[in-house]
Order: structure tokens, then C-alpha cells, then sequence
């Protein structure tokens, strides 16, 4: 009897601090995608910022997969992404702003948490333990491990603090190169850095400068909100999205100019995702757009369509290190934003696999590790956790349509649904 194919899991996150599990029977099978297993309770102040995983095997391990949830107020869940068990919490940093916070909603975006990631491998690693890098809004970037086992007792489940260093404040974004350990930094009046985890006392090692004055001598002032490093580069080249809706990549062994600047619509650049052989980056802007750009080609070469709202993350299916070079390519990419769907398109035709709408305003999206023994049976669509979203379902697919239509909102839809009594 042939071995059950793994499954597909998702981790989705909102803006109420909710956590949303979906999976899917395979990869051919989007179209059976729903939500598994719900963890959190709403809760405004613990708004999702962003959320990172990884694992020591990649997308087959299951026993080191580890998640990480930044949320708003600071405080950092490090949870099994399978299960939702915490397996440990980093607090939340007291305010890190250069001066005084006027109000106490700009003391708690300080301590926001706008970049993260969890690290199994290169400088920063400890062993088979997981460190989680973390930068707040306010500027502070810290290096969290769990505790030992002698160094700690069984009631607490808090994380220790390895190191810590001062980054440009208003971060609005980071990115992670595990195996050369270097953290890239984006921010709001600060170019590009790049910083060495394993000399995390030294200044950047890379400080980007902007693209050189137009015709009239007018330049940007730094906005990075994106940010991604070109994969097999050793972290010497950076993709950056910015404020100005320009796309550009930088080469640190070449120039701290960008040595590709290209404009995308007309919004903010909120998400970047670039495959893993290099040659394409997927770019998302805050008026719903996503689009791949093509290395070679040097220009944007296709475009995905349905999208209403602003794109607040994009996630690649995992390449598998272990398979040839012909399957070693990302096959998916998903996608959140604040339309409350989250969508499945194809990396090859850039075609709707599947969608689910899921409620809330989303902030973030991960590909889970799974295995064989998970495997089981999946419960109907519209079984007993479908029953609770059908209807919803339902609603959602008309909201997109009339929203692609250009005529009315959600809320008229679902009054009307209501008054007659559904």
C-alpha cells in the first residue's frame, strides 16, 4: 500500500492576535483548502505584526518546526505551528524611542515588533535550538534563545536574551540570510543597512545610499518597506520595495547604489518574496496588486488578478533542498491582505489554486512543515468547521465580485443577508 501524501498546512495570522490553521489534502488540491484549528482569543492590542517559522530539516520536519508570533504590543509567542502549544514567550521590550512617547499609543508602537525571524542555522544558531531575531518600531534589534534545561524550571516558559543592539528607529521592515548571518534592516528615514549577527557590537557592514537626484535635483527621503535578500547571493544582494512605490536592488560588492530601480503601481510596496533560483522576485503594494518581476528579462512579466485591498504579506512554497534541480522551484505562492481572504496562486500561470475567506483583516502568512501522519481524512468542506464558514463563504465570493465590479461594500451584502433572516 502506497504511503499517504503529506498534507498542505498554512498558518495564517489577523489582527485580533487570532492564529488561523488551514490545510489541504495535497498541492493539486487547493480547491479542498480550510481552516483546521483556530488559537486565541481576540484582542486589538495583540494585533499579528508579523510571523516567521522554520525548522532544522526544512518543510518535512515536524518535530524542530518551530513558529514565532510578533505581536503589537511588543510580546513574542514562540508556539509548535501544528499544534498552537506555546513553547515559550519573549516579553515584550519597554520603550526604546529617542525621546519621550507623547501618548501611550506611541510608547506601544515602539515596542511593535516589525521584524522576525527564527534561525536554525549559520552564526546565530545555538546548537539544535532555534534563536529568534526580533526588531521593534523603536529601533532596538535582540537575539532570544529558550532556556535550558538546568537554568530553568518547569513553570516558566520564558525565552533569555543572547544580545541586543541599536538599529535605526522606525523599522519597517527585516529580512534574515541565515547561512552568512546577516540581518538587513528597513526603515522610515533610514537607507538600507545591513548588519553582522556574530558582531553585533560593530556598526552595519553595508549602509545603502538612495537612487541619485532626477532632473530637477529632487530625491526621496528613505522609506524601506520591504525587503528580501536575492537567494545564493552570500547576502552581497538585497531587494528592497519602498514607500515611493519603487522596486530596487542593491549589490554591496558593487556600489551602495542600487544597481536595478524600477517603479511598481502606484502605492506602497508592502511584501516581497523572490524564488529560489533568483531569477524572479513576487512584488505586492498596498492598492492589491502582485506581480513578478524577471531578473533576466530586467521588467514585470505577469501580474495576479482578484485581489481587493492591501497585499499585507506574500509567502513562497518551500523549495525541498533534497530534490533535483528540475523540482527545486517554487511551485505556489500565497497570499493575505486585508480583503480577508487568503489566496493560492500558481508561480508558473499565476492562477487562482484555492481560497478561503477567513473574517479578519490578515497580517501575516507561513507554509507549515507537515508529514505523512497527518494525513487523516480531512473533515467535508462544509462539515462541522465549515458549517460556521459556509455562509461566510458564500459572502465572500459575492463581496469580491461586486468589490471587482466597483459597487458597494461587505457590509451592505451581509445587512441584506441578515434582514432576510439567513
Amino acid at each position: 500500500m502506497a504511503q499517504p501524501q503529506p498534507p498542505v498546512r498554512i498558518l495564517a495570522a489577523d489582527e485580533l492576535g487570532q492564529l488561523k490553521l488551514l490545510q489541504a489534502p495535497s498541492l493539486e488540491h487547493f480547491d479542498a483548502l480550510s481552516v483546521v484549528a483556530r488559537w486565541n482569543k481576540p484582542d486589538r492590542a495583540r494585533a499579528v505584526q508579523t510571523i516567521a517559522i522554520g525548522s532544522l530539516e526544512g518543510l518535512s520536519d515536524t518535530t524542530t518546526a518551530t513558529a514565532a508570533i510578533g505581536h503589537k504590543d511588543g510580546s513574542i509567542d514562540v508556539i509548535n505551528p501544528n499544534t498552537g502549544t506555546l513553547k515559550w514567550r519573549i516579553d515584550a521590550l519597554e520603550s526604546t524611542t529617542q525621546r519621550k512617547p507623547s501618548s501611550l499609543n506611541e510608547a506601544a508602537e515602539s515596542t511593535s515588533i516589525e521584524g522576525l525571524h527564527v534561525c536554525f542555522s549559520g552564526p546565530a544558531a545555538v546548537a539544535a535550538s532555534p534563536v529568534i531575531i526580533s526588531c521593534t518600531a523603536g529601533g532596538s534589534a535582540r537575539l532570544h534563545a529558550a532556556f535550558s534545561a538546568e537554568d530553568s524550571t518547569t513553570a516558566t516558559k520564558k525565552a533569555k536574551e543572547l544580545v541586543s543592539f541599536r538599529i535605526p528607529a522606525t523599522v519597517c521592515c527585516s529580512a534574515l540570510e541565515e547561512s552568512s548571518g546577516l540581518l538587513a534592516v528597513g526603515s522610515q528615514g533610514a537607507e538600507l543597512r545591513v548588519y553582522n549577527l556574530a558582531l553585533p557590537e560593530q556598526p552595519a557592514v553595508f549602509t545603502a545610499k538612495g537612487s541619485k537626484p532626477n532632473r530637477v535635483g529632487l530625491v526621496d527621503k528613505p522609506w524601506n518597506s520591504a525587503v528580501a535578500f536575492f537567494p545564493g547571493s552570500n547576502g552581497n544582494k538585497i531587494w528592497t520595495g519602498t514607500g515611493y512605490h519603487k522596486l530596487r536592488l542593491y549589490d554591496s560588492t558593487a556600489s551602495k547604489r542600487p544597481q536595478i530601480e524600477v517603479e511598481f503601481g502606484s502605492a506602497r510596496i508592502t511584501s516581497l518574496a523572490a524564488e529560489a533560483d533568483g531569477q524572479r522576485v513576487w512584488v505586492a503594494n498596498a492598492q492589491g496588486g502582485v506581480e513578478v518581476f524577471d531578473v533576466r528579462a530586467g521588467r514585470f512579466t505577469g501580474a495576479v488578478k482578484g485581489i481587493a485591498g492591501s497585499v499585507r504579506d506574500l509567502a513562497l512554497y518551500p523549495t525541498d533542498s533534497s530534490s533535483s534541480s528540475d523540482n527545486n522551484r517554487n511551485l505556489c505562492i500565497a497570499s493575505v491582505g486585508l480583503d480577508r481572504f487568503l489566496r493560492v496562486h500558481s508561480t508558473a500561470s499565476r492562477t487562482s489554486l484555492g481560497k478561503e475567506y477567513l473574517k479578519t483583516q490578515l497580517t501575516g502568512v507561513v507554509w507549515c512543515p507537515t508529514d505523512a501522519s497527518m494525513a487523516v481524512k480531512i473533515a467535508e468542506k462544509y462539515g462541522k468547521e465549515g458549517e460556521v464558514d459556509e455562509g461566510v463563504e458564500e459572502d465572500g465570493d459575492r463581496i469580491e465580485k461586486r468589490r471587482a465590479s466597483g459597487g458597494g461594500d461587505a457590509s451592505v451584502i451581509l445587512k441584506k443577508k441578515k434582514k432576510q433572516g439567513v
